[in-house]
This record gives C-alpha cells, sequence and structure tokens, in this order.
C-alpha cells in the first residue's frame, strides 16, 4: 500500500475576498475578480494553476464533493 502525503495549502492570510491562483503549494497571484486573475495568469503566461475563492470573514467555508 502506497503512503500517502498530507494535502498541503499555501498561506491564504490576507487574501480574504480574493481570488487566487496556487501552484506547486504556493500562491503565484491574487485578484478581486475571477476574470482579472485569468487575465493576468495568460499576460504572464502561468499555467498549469488551481484557481479559487478564499473565503471572507464570516463567509462560511466552500467544500466541494468528488
Amino acid at each position: 500500500m502506497r503512503k500517502m502525503e498530507p494535502v498541503r495549502r499555501p498561506s491564504l492570510e490576507g487574501l480574504e475576498g480574493k481570488w487566487v491562483a496556487i501552484r506547486d503549494d504556493q500562491v503565484v497571484a491574487a485578484a478581486e475578480r475571477p476574470d482579472d486573475l485569468y487575465r493576468n495568469l495568460h499576460a504572464k503566461q502561468i499555467k498549469g494553476t488551481t484557481m479559487v475563492r478564499v473565503p471572507g470573514s464570516g463567509e462560511p467555508e466552500m467544500v466541494g464533493l468528488g
């Protein structure tokens, strides 16, 4: 049986309410709106990221299924 590695999540402190792009366990870009983040990533030719929104203060954390 293969040992599973723990899920690593970069520090998201100070990014509440923003959209962030994560690659290799690090935040590589952040923006107020997802389309601004996408344009920023495209302009800098950054690929292979996961884009997520960091919940704001008092907002519930979203959990996905699957």
